[in-house]
């Protein structure tokens, strides 16, 4: 399974569901509610993207997010995300 490599060097197994848990927290903050058609999508592009890595640095992760949700088009959700889980991910 994929393992996020975290800044301070300790690793996390990367989990779709507390990606779609923060991206949803991101939306509902913004008051613009990602609905599962939407989730479904935004982590198949990220899933799709991180394909035969055995590691992921989290800051690498964060930038993949933020390009997935840029490429579909959701500005707000991507601003509401870089400010709420930036330390999350670094």
């Amino acid at each position: 399974m994929l393992q996020v490599i975290k800044r301070s060097g300790k690793t996390e197994e990367y989990s779709p569901d507390k990606m779609i848990s923060s991206l949803s927290a991101a939306g509902d903050e913004i008051g613009q509610p990602l609905n599962s058609g939407d989730l479904r999508v935004i982590i198949a592009d990220i899933s799709r993207i991180l394909e035969g890595k055995a590691t992921v640095m989290s800051s690498d992760l964060y930038a993949i997010v933020l390009g997935v949700l840029g490429a579909h088009g959701f500005d707000g959700v991507f601003d509401s995300y870089r400010t709420h889980d930036s330390n999350a991910w670094h």
